[in-house]
């Protein structure tokens, strides 16, 4: 079936939970929904807040909610609650005549378990595309029997995708090698669709009097230790004296390390503002003379560049970040500041240094990043190479 004319895809991601903080994975696929197309977004409740509702996103995506949490429950509850959502979903489709097109399944190994159980249940051949948001295979887990469950369960599971899937979508060539090196080559059709920003910022959404005396930096997102959380508090307390005269902090987001972000703040020129929507920080980007993210290098960071770093760049903030590989696939000296990763003196030293670029030099770094991320990281680009591979798809 076809919603005016046009292809029917529906995709399973749990980043469109009704009441979630819209993170990297909310506006990643927020910008793979390509207007020639119809899509819906299957998603499943909060532990705490079961809830069966259908809605539209900001920008009209429809989204259907199912009354169920996957994220909660030892093996067998797991596997009953799986079953209930696959039905919950195929009563939607068929309630409302819906035969989807494509299926396009994103990030948790339960949401590609959904999307092939209901394809199953209503006898459907519609091809199934899995996007790599993580590998779940090579978590790093401490423990004997975290080991087996990693290697015998999560690893069979994924692999199983590797090989059944119609189609991987990968953001980075590094992650397909990987891929490749941990499960063997896939049988479906393989496409590299990095992170993109669906426009550039205009030049007047940012400050054009910028950098001001007290430079502005923006760290956002999720508070964890991948995303440097820990090296930034400990920066904080060990050298914000120092600090404290160049510059401002300011904090937008949540996650493990929010009381130790909350305690930092008590100092001023330090500022927690808590999570803000994806379309409000959108709007103040621009408000902010560098991002800093000084990641850890585990897997995840190595084979992921962040959306907020596409999103800050494309506002011609300046990025400050760590030696670590994706992010330094994008951040050179010719766009911004790199630190030694999990060092607090080194981050200390390129920060004071970036305090003391003109602002001429603050400009030429800000324009460049802009520029970057005009030429090689935008959603057209990006559609262009998922309506190729929908075209293949559907015409086998």
């Amino acid at each position: 079936m076809k919603q005016n004319g046009a292809p029917i895809i529906v995709h399973f991601s749990q980043d469109f939970t009704y009441g979630k903080a819209q993170l990297g994975g909310f506006g990643r696929i927020t910008n793979l929904l390509d207007t020639n197309y119809h899509h819906i977004v299957f998603t499943v409740s909060m532990s705490d807040r079961l809830e069966g509702k259908t809605f539209e996103t900001s920008s009209g995506v429809q989204v259907v909610q199912a009354p169920y949490s996957l994220n909660s429950g030892k093996f067998l509850k797991r596997g009953k609650t799986i079953a209930e959502t696959i039905s919950y979903f195929s009563g939607y489709l068929t309630q409302n005549s819906i035969t989807p097109s494509l299926f396009f399944g994103h990030s948790q190994l339960e949401n590609y378990e959904v999307l092939n159980g209901i394809k199953k249940r209503l006898d459907l051949t519609t091809p199934v595309i899995w996007e790599f948001n993580a590998i779940w295979g090579a978590l790093n887990v401490k423990g004997l029997k975290n080991r087996f469950v990693l290697l015998f369960f999560l690893r069979r599971r994924e692999r199983r995708i590797v090989k059944e899937a119609n189609a991987l979508v990968f953001q980075t060539s590094s992650c397909v090698e990987y891929i490749n090196k941990l499960y063997g080559s896939p049988n479906g059709l393989i496409r590299v669709v990095t992170n993109a920003v669906s426009d550039v910022i205009s030049q007047s959404a940012t400050n054009n009097n910028r950098p001001s005396p007290r430079r502005r930096v923006l760290v956002n997102g999720l508070f964890d230790s991948m995303n440097g959380l820990g090296i930034i508090v400990e920066l904080l307390k060990n050298h914000w004296i120092q600090l404290n005269g160049s510059y401002e902090f300011h904090f937008y987001g949540k996650g493990q390390w929010e009381e130790e972000v909350r305690t930092c703040a008590r100092n001023p020129g330090i500022y927690f503002h808590g999570t803000v929507s994806r379309e409000e920080m959108q709007r103040i980007y621009g408000q902010f003379d560098f991002h800093l993210i000084p990641r850890l290098p585990s897997l995840e960071a190595q084979l992921f560049i962040p959306s907020k770093l596409l999103e800050s760049m494309s506002a011609g903030v300046v990025p400050i970040v760590s030696d670590v590989a994706a992010m330094t696939d994008l951040v050179t000296e010719r766009v911004g500041f790199v630190a030694r990763s999990g060092s607090v003196q080194d981050l200390f030293e390129v920060l004071l240094r970036a305090s003391k670029i003109s602002e001429g030099d603050w400009h030429e770094l800000s324009m460049a990043s802009r520029s970057l991320i005009k030429s090689s990281f935008t959603v057209q680009r990006n559609h262009e190479i998922l309506a190729e591979l929908y075209n293949k798809l559907l015409s086998r």
